[in-house]
């Protein structure tokens, strides 16, 4: 009993049938601005590669992340994107994880909740790097459970085309074509254009959208990398998706428009310069909402010497914010960073980082962050990490005035408002056997201080009938999380891959939890291939993700119930199980014939991210065929 349940609580790499990868030895990273394999990496960092993606049939980024270890997707949705998925890592609220597409910021709908991860297609994903504790360090303000970054695909050697289409139950229909390929032998392009589309999935709750979850995406990402002379390189790319969704009786539209433009310069074998240029803009017709924010950066990379590399930098925000009910209004901010690692044998190498923020009409904020890396044997590895992180408060949370989902319950900003922080210590094991077997097991413990939370004022001055709910600086927190995971590849075309996380946060003055509780979840995955005759191939996967005791604390009190009691704010959230099943069908490694089903079970489910949703149990489906041309 007791292998049975370390079986089932260890994961979150996945080994391919007939393709296994040895992460350790050939998965690079690079959401620390420096390039390294993960093996080498002080940080406890989580990869998923393009081939897992494309292994599983993913339909969407959330799709992806809800099997990692330590990562929680939820949804929910009052007036909000239809499809909409957003990451809470190690028990914190979504809102404290950073959000990242190839570096720069995402911005989306309901920016309070966290952001949507489902506004990047899923077919241009190169890889996910998920930086789990604080790494503000790094980052700067928003860092505080972690970073997400979403790394997109670039133009490669030999060109390569792939066409994808797909359709389903609700009338959902997903489909695009991306070129991969080079201009000339200096000039590499990488172009995607894809639609999705669908009447969304059924609602129970809430009534005023049940029926009503239709959209369509646009998506199209355009990059160009050149390489201008032995050690200079540009790289240009432009992100765009627009989403048209109904809202009161028509037609809304949004749109999230990412350029950049970045510059490598190879000063000499030691020294590397880069800087990049970045502009997110996120509008929505649906509360009249702008948010924009240009981001120059720059920093260099030293080799001091062999064990000894060193990068510093700085970048510099600036910010803009509107939408019903908030005033628009400017923010700045900017920041300096020094990170220096060591190798001080071939067993233990560290990291320590520092970085002072100075956002507007704020005191200087300075997150420090030390990382260890001690490999006990060749399998064997130990990670230890301690830092601090702060969020700013935002244009949102400082310049709200009196918006509500109905009722009388009104939410208010606080221009007085100070950053929140946090204290975070992480620790690490992992083993592997080769290719075959690899675990790890890891444990997180947060403090809080200054936490943001909207808290009952009385009644508003000048419309007595409505209920102030202002923001204020007053809570506490602890959250401890463990994680475990095991990928292992136990015959030579069959495999497993499961997972098991449990979090607890605990309100420190009033015993209160956290706007959202995790809970604890458990996920198994087995996957494999056989060959049918020729080059035909037969590839199949069933998982099962398990979720309990998740709860969120709703800052609208319910209709009659007492204003001043934030435990009747608190609601259970049901715990499910959800069956997925695929099958697809492989000839000559160029086509792919696909069949998915999913929740089998057919249990409903219950989220609270922006509003209380339940989605009604039912079985459904899609099929696709895919269609990769080099």
């Amino acid at each position: 009993m007791l292998a049975i349940t370390l079986g089932a609580i260890l994961a979150f790499y996945n080994i391919g049938a007939q393709e296994t990868v040895n992460y350790l030895d050939e998965v690079e990273i690079s959401a620390m601005r420096q390039q390294r394999l993960l093996r080498n990496s002080p940080e406890i960092i989580r990869v998923i590669t393009a081939e897992e993606i494309g292994r599983f049939n993913y339909r969407s980024t959330g799709e992806v992340l809800q099997q990692v270890a330590g990562v929680n997707i939820e949804t929910g949705t009052g007036s909000g994107q239809p499809k909409r998925s957003t990451v809470s890592l190690n028990g914190y609220p979504a809102q404290y994880t950073l959000v990242l597409v190839d570096g720069n910021r995402i911005l989306s709908d309901h920016i309070h909740t966290g952001q949507n991860i489902d506004l990047i297609p899923v077919e241009s994903i190169e890889r996910i790097e998920v930086i789990t504790g604080a790494a503000s360090a790094q980052y700067g303000s928003d860092a505080l459970a972690g970073v997400v970054n979403i790394i997109t695909k670039k133009g490669s050697a030999a060109p390569e085309v792939l066409l994808h289409a797909e359709g389903g139950s609700y009338n959902s229909y997903r489909g695009g074509v991306s070129l991969q390929s080079h201009v000339n032998q200096n000039i590499a392009v990488y172009s995607y254009t894809g639609w999705d589309e669908s009447d969304g999935l059924p609602l129970l709750f809430p009534l005023h959208r049940k029926g009503l979850m239709n959209y369509t995406h646009l998506h199209n990402i355009q990059k160009i990398d050149a390489t201008i002379s032995n050690n200079i390189s540009l790289g240009l790319c432009s992100r765009y998706t627009k989403t048209t969704m109904l809202w009161q009786g028509k037609q809304n539209q949004s749109h999230l428009f990412i350029p950049d433009a970045s510059l490598s310069y190879t000063v000499s074998k030691h020294v590397k310069l880069q800087a990049k240029l970045a502009y997110t803009n996120w509008y929505s017709q649906t509360n009249n909402e702008h948010n924009r924010l240009l981001r120059p950066e720059i920093w260099s990379n030293i080799a001091l010497s062999k064990n000894n590399q060193l990068l510093a930098g700085a970048d510099f925000s600036q910010a803009y914010f509107t939408r019903t009910a908030v005033a628009g209004n400017q923010q700045t901010s900017w920041g300096v960073f020094v990170q220096n690692e060591h190798k001080f044998s071939k067993r233990l190498q560290g990291q320590i980082s520092l970085r002072a923020d100075k956002p507007e009409n704020l005191n200087l904020v300075f997150s420090p962050k030390l990382s260890l890396l001690f490999a006990a044997t060749q399998n064997l590895r130990f990670r230890l990490v301690t830092g601090r992180g702060f969020h700013a408060p935002s244009l949102f949370e400082l310049y709200e005035m009196g918006y509500g989902h109905g009722g009388t319950a009104y939410r208010f900003g606080n221009p007085n408002l100070l950053p929140e922080y946090n204290t975070q210590i992480s620790a690490g094991v992992e083993y592997n056997i080769g290719n075959n077997f690899f675990a790890n097991l890891t444990g997180f413990y947060s403090n809080i201080t200054n936490m943001i939370v909207p808290v009952y004022m009385g009644p508003w001055e000048m419309n007595p009938i409505v209920n102030v709910w202002m923001r204020q600086n007053i809570a506490k927190a602890n959250i401890t999380t463990g994680e475990a995971a095991v990928r292992w590849q136990f015959l030579d075309n069959y495999g497993l891959y499961a997972s098991y996380t449990i979090s607890k946060n605990t309100h420190i003055d009033v015993s209160r939890q956290l706007p959202y509780q995790p809970g604890s979840s458990a996920g198994i995955r087995l996957h494999g291939s056989q060959k049918l005759f020729g080059n035909v191939s037969i590839h199949e996967y069933i998982s099962m993700k398990a979720v309990y005791g998740r709860s969120a604390w709703n800052w609208k009190p319910a209709a009659g119930s007492d204003q001043t009691n934030p435990d009747g704010f608190i609601t259970d959230l049901n715990n499910y199980q959800k069956i997925d099943a695929g099958v697809s069908l492989h000839i000559a490694n160029k086509y792919e014939f696909m069949l998915n089903v999913y929740n089998l079970l057919g249990q409903d489910i219950q989220n609270l991210d922006d509003a209380f949703t339940q989605i009604d149990g039912e079985v459904y489906f899609n099929v696709g065929f895919r269609m990769l041309l080099k």
